[in-house]
């Protein structure tokens, strides 16, 4: 298919109920996750699709010319000098310098030629805006469907960007980061931040809150002439305010919001507040609770580049996001955070921000950003987390909770207080009234009580006809010293009550008749005051909302570091929820980091961006955030672990690339890294790693022509630098990715930085044309092992060749060597096997022909729907899975324990989600994404809400096969003006469930007519074979009450080798003895080899290309070995004892003994069977002191006594 990728949204799981027809069977564990896009631009996309040259209306996009913006602009920078200790002092970026000025203005008139050119091209192309800052770039705004390859072809272009659109990536958590330490490093926690400027792009900022006063700060100089407390309310900036700009949205806003820097939504200033809020006594949940930032003493610059839509999402599209940044770069930012971003899964490289986050870093700039929140499915980061440069945060949660409590008797009911003007610091007991006993019929509250009718009491009401103020004020009045209001539905209540000031809670439904049940006329109730809790064993999980790596460019690990990110107190708008709430997002961890970031920027102003993310990162705590498996989460999950302020201030020594990746570490691979000493004194540093995730993983360590270690020792002087090269041996890692951590030192564990390993070790280059395994399964210590080697070349009729090598320590028998459709010639020498020869083509087994179709529409047999009928579906897949436990669906020889169901008419095996648009239906087979396709009838649909119809899903058994069946029921073709008078289409297709392969049935229910654009067919999973039965007015049409039976079999031309390995475990033995003495032989010490680590390999040379496959043969003993006698023994008695086996002869034996033994492990595994011979001597057999021998001896002895005497 040739739709672009783009974001897509990850909605909620839920399980899938199961509806049974025609037979019994089970329901248990199936699951299905509905994957789709944001609906914004889908309608445009279709029209366009069928119609390239249509024009509507105007788009963005952004144009990055090829010359330096300023940040990348040596000229730019002036230098500052070296430190006490010798290092260097990184440049600094001046833009009022002559040469940054000069280049600026070359830039700017670069631009203008440009878009001067542009305009000959396109008439209507105007330029929107200009950067200069992080990025050489314009904005431009051309009619809608113009295309921008004549634009990406132009000379001064470097690349075109499309103008995305990016989103809101949505207390007790300083105690978990450990900034206390660093706080009193700065001379208070007031104080910490000191000078450093924090640039908040974001939605903005309520100025009025307390946390931005900037109380204890300094009045900054040197702030911008141009923002808009400058040029349009000066009272808008304060004394932590130093900055405010917005900019003007590209697309439509909600009615509420403000075209200015100040917050309606409520994002920017919670951000805000946890990245350098002022230290405060916060009213929350009617007490009052310490708020801070984690750099309060921190200066705020705002940049609203995030607006709420009509639909009330945050949104900011890429053209204001950029001039945000380049703002805050300009405007002498130190720290940015955007807690913000687009889709997940996504390359860095191919983003507008890789450039922006590169050049701001090379400034000095230090740029933190949140990781998404499309966790926890793997490869879920979202852009601009997603490039290389910059801090991409995840987020733990802090266990943390606010609860207020209701106690009655023995009985207590979880309470939330109101939002009004009381504090709930104290519990308030007194005796429980209800409303209509002290009024009659008055059980809302909502009419005045009579004169001291409650006095000392507290009074129960129900919600309802009044507001929640005027409910307390009449108690009050009436001498009420609390009010519980209970809820008329379900659910809880959050209640505003602005100037109310008697203590107010609710309870739910439930709670409050409970309440009422147990009511007993003259018991007093307490309603308690709020209680911080933790739950020690909550602390520290990763969010299972936080995205997951790996990342989208994969050589890149995100995300890099974990702090605090669910239910976060901090500042917010009170148009929505008043002036401090709860949020949670990946948006409430990055501030975290920002405000860490600001402290070490004023205690250590000599580290340059780059050094701060090394620093934060090697310092983190990287075994303490657990994942939902309840182990340490992974790199993946966690990057280097969690934030922990205070080790980053007190580090000596930084390292130059804080996380090491390898995607291509077959067998090894190397990492060149560079230890700088921070101090001004002579340190030694110790280098080594942790325990790998496989355990046979090693590393080694080298400096220059060394020797190779497995630990390393470097004595750096203050001031130098250290290089080392790291080696990992991957021979035997796992299949995959696996981690590891790289670990630096002075000797102590608080001077100790730690660095995530991330390597892939694939055991093939491409499977699909040579893969080597172990058939036996998990080899067993003492146990024959079958090898396989699978080799099918993508070249027919050429000659190829094909090499296994034989491991050594191992016997190897049993060589086969099987050719399907393949023909050639082997020799086996110097343990290798040497295949040489061709393959031919192989025509595949599918097609699709006319059937009994096999029952109607499924929903009249109470099937599981998948929700278009509560949420329109339209371009979205279904991932359904654990078809594993009714041994899953065979397709093309292979089994799958899911499938993908798609909106528009087509599911695929397994999971092909990752693709959700499917409107342009293509021929059969296509390698475009998705693939594995089965399509019964592949067009644009869709479903649900006013136009009716729904996607059912069920398992049934027909005719003793069990069916896993899809059906789209009464969807309607789309068009820009589809209704629900609209004919319906209704098909279904019956995929037979098993580990046998099957035939497939394609159900047309109801089929009015052909579509223009629609597919019948099938496809592998490479989309290179398959068939179309139908294709866009080619083939044979269906109408209603057909059936198509077919299934999809494409076969290969492979060269299979097997052969059987034996590991020669033990030895055969041989001794000798004289009559009637014991002999003994100690076997175990005796054993050279009784544990195998080897590779089982093969390549293969096709066209030119080398193809590589691997697998590890681990066989080893468990638990220890011992001796086990086998055989019968004749001349005599054998023991054994601590691996040692002993003969005793009888009296009358002479000759040979042969004793068999085996070795056993602790897990009952048993080697080949060995033997021992022992030769025992007759009984008047000459000793070796007897005879001739004997008197040479005495000779020797004699003639050496008589030299000794002599020389005394």
């Amino acid at each position: 298919m040739s739709i672009p990728s783009k974001p897509r949204l990850l909605a909620t799981s839920v399980s899938l109920a199961l509806c049974v027809a025609y037979g019994a069977v089970a329901n248990d564990g199936l699951q299905v996750e509905r994957v789709e896009r944001a609906q914004g631009e889908l309608a445009q996309q279709k029209a366009e699709a069928r119609n390239p040259l249509r024009v509507q209306e105007t788009e963005f996009y952004i144009v990055q010319l090829k010359d330096e913006p300023l940040a990348a602009y040596a000229g730019a920078y002036t230098q500052v000098g070296t430190m006490e200790n010798g290092r260097t002092v990184a440049p600094q970026l001046n833009l009022n310098s002559i040469q940054a000025r000069e280049h600026e203005s070359f830039l700017h008139s670069q631009q203008r030629a440009f878009v001067s050119d542009l305009q000959r091209r396109i008439p209507r192309a105007e330029m929107y805006r200009q950067f200069a800052t992080v990025v050489n770039a314009v904005a431009i705004e051309v009619p809608k469907g113009t295309s921008m390859q004549d634009v990406a072809n132009m000379p001064q272009v470097e690349r075109v960007y499309r103008n995305e659109m990016r989103y809101e990536q949505m207390d007790s958590s300083l105690d978990l980061i450990n900034v206390a330490d660093s706080w009193a490093s700065a001379g208070g926690q007031d104080n910490a931040g000191e000078g450093v400027r924090i640039a908040i792009v974001d939605g903005g900022i309520r100025p009025e809150n307390p946390m931005f006063a900037g109380t204890n700060l300094t009045p900054a100089t040197d702030v911008p002439t141009d923002d808009y407390c400058a040029t349009t309310d000066a009272s808008f900036c304060t004394t932590k305010i130093i900055a405010a700009r917005y900019s003007n949205p590209t697309f439509t806003v909600n009615d509420n919001e403000y075209m200015s820097p100040l917050d309606y939504g409520g994002h920017g200033t919670h951000v805000a507040g946890t990245a350098a809020g002022e230290r405060i006594d916060a009213p929350y949940r009617g007490s009052e609770i310490e708020l801070s930032g984690v750099a309060p003493g921190a200066y705020l610059m705002v940049y609203k580049a995030l607006f709420r839509t009509p639909t009330g999402q945050g949104s900011g599209s890429d053209v204001m996001l950029v001039e945000a940044l380049e703002h805050a770069v300009e405007d002498g930012a130190d720290v940015i955070n955007n807690s913000w971003g687009g889709g997940p899964g996504f390359d860095g490289t191919g983003s507008v921000y890789d450039d922006i986050f590169t050049n701001a870093e090379a400034a000095g700039v230090v740029v933190v950003t949140a990781a998404g929140n499309d966790g926890p499915g793997e490869q879920t980061i979202g852009c601009p987390g997603c490039v290389e440069a910059g801090i991409t945060v995840a987020a733990s949660s802090t266990g943390r909770t606010f609860e207020n409590n209701v106690y009655y008797g023995e009985e207590s009911w979880s309470a939330i207080p109101g939002n009004g003007d009381f504090l709930l610091s104290e519990d308030v007991t007194a005796t429980l009234v209800f409303a209509e006993d002290a009024s009659e019929g008055n059980t809302l509250g909502c009419n005045a009580y009579p004169e001291d009718s409650l006095t000392g009491n507290i009074v129960l009401v129900v919600r309802g006809d009044c507001s929640f103020t005027q409910k307390a004020n009449n108690a009050e009045a009436a001498g009420a010293v609390g009010m519980i209001v209970s809820n008329n539905t379900e659910g809880t209540i959050s209640m505003s009550m602005p100037g109310a000031t008697l203590v107010s809670v609710s309870l739910t439904q439930d709670d409050g008749v409970a309440l009422r049940d147990a009511y007993v006329e003259g018991d007093e109730i307490t309603i308690g005051a709020v209680e911080r809790v933790i739950d020690e064993s909550a602390v520290n999980d990763l969010a299972g909302f936080s995205s997951r790596g790996q990342n989208g460019n994969n050589t890149i690990l995100k995300p890099e570091i974990t702090a605090p990110g669910v239910s976060i107190l901090s500042a917010d708008s009170p148009d929505l929820t008043g002036d401090f709430g709860l949020k949670s997002g990946t948006s409430m961890a990055s501030p975290h980091v920002a405000g860490a970031a600001a402290v070490l920027r004023q205690l250590r102003p000599e580290l340059d961006a780059f050094e701060v993310k090394s620093l934060l990162m090697g310092t983190a705590t990287n075994n303490s955030v657990r994942d939902s498996d309840g182990f340490f989460a992974t790199p993946f999950g966690q990057g280097a672990g969690l934030l922990n302020v205070a080790g980053a201030e007190n580090a000596n020594f930084v390292i130059d690339a804080p996380s090491l990746v390898d995607v291509e570490c077959q067998s090894s691979c190397s990492f060149d890294r560079t230890v700088s000493n921070l101090s001004d004194e002579e340190i030694v540093v110790y280098v080594d790693t942790q325990q790998f995730s496989n355990s046979y993983v090693t590393a080694s360590f080298v400096v220059g022509e060394a020797e190779a270690a497995e630990e390393l020792e470097l004595t750096i002087p203050a001031g130098e630098s250290a290089t080392f090269t790291m080696t990992i041996d991957s021979r035997f890692a796992d299949d995959g990715y696996n981690f590891g951590a790289l670990e630096i030192s002075q000797g102590t564990n608080a001077s100790l930085q730690t660095f995530p390993i991330v390597f892939s070790s694939e055991r093939a280059d491409d499977a699909s044309v040579l893969s080597t395994s172990v058939t036996t399964g998990e080899p067993s210590w003492g146990e024959v092992v079958t090898v396989q080697t699978n080799f099918s070349s993508p070249v027919k009729g050429e000659e190829v060749s094909l090499s296994v090598n034989l491991p050594e320590d191992f016997d190897a028998s049993n060589i086969r060597v099987d050719e399907f459709y393949a023909s050639g010639n082997y020799d086996v020498a110097d343990g290798v096997l040497t295949w040489t020869g061709s393959f031919e083509s192989v025509v595949g087994n599918s097609e699709l022909t006319l059937a009994e179709s096999p029952y109607g529409t499924i929903a009249d047999l109470e099937p599981q729907s998948v929700g278009c009928a509560e949420s329109q579906c339209d371009e979205a897949a279904i991932h359904v899975t654990g078809l594993g436990s009714y041994d899953g669906f065979t397709y093309n020889g292979t089994n799958y324990e899911s499938i993908t169901i798609f909106t528009n008419g087509l599911v695929a095996a397994g999971d092909q989600s990752a693709t959700t648009q499917t409107f342009l239906n293509e021929d059969m087979p296509n390698d475009a994404a998705p693939n594995n396709l089965i399509a019964p009838f592949w067009t644009d649909l869709v479903l649900g809400e006013d136009l009716g119809g729904e996607i059912y899903f069920t398992l049934v058994t027909l005719d003793g096969t069990d069916y896993a069946v899809v059906e789209w029921s009464e969807a309607k073709l789309w068009t820009e003006t589809v209704a629900a008078s609209d004919p319906s289409y209704t098909v279904s297709v019956w995929l037979p469930l098993g580990e046998e392969q099957q035939d497939i049935i394609f159900n047309y229910i109801e089929v009015p007519a052909m579509p223009e654009f629609v597919t019948i067919g099938m496809e592998d999973v490479s989309g290179t074979s398959g068939l179309s039965h139908y294709y866009d007015g080619e083939g044979t049409a269906v109408t209603t009450g057909d059936a198509l039976l077919g299934n999809l079999l494409v076969e290969d031309s492979t060269v299979t080798v097997d052969y059987d390995l034996v590991l020669d475990h033990g030895r055969d033995f041989t001794a000798a003895t004289e009559w009637n003495t014991a002999v003994t032989v100690d076997v175990l010490n005796g054993v050279d080899v009784v544990t195998a680590r080897s590779l089982v390999s093969a390549s293969a040379e096709v066209d030119g290309a080398t193809y590589n496959a691997r697998a590890p043969l681990l066989i080893e003993p468990q638990s220890g070995l011992s001796v086990v006698l086998t055989g019968n023994v004749e001349g005599g008695e054998a023991t054994v004892s601590n691996g040692v086996i002993t003969f005793t002869p009888d009296v009358t034996f002479k000759g040979e003994q042969v004793i068999t033994y085996r070795l056993r492990d602790g897990m009952q595994n048993t080697s080949s069977e060995y033997e021992v011979v022992v030769t025992v001597a007759p009984r008047d057999a000459d000793k070796w002191y007897e005879g001739s021998l004997g008197w040479l001896f005495m000779c020797f002895v004699g003639l050496f006594g008589y030299r000794r005497l002599y020389r005394k």
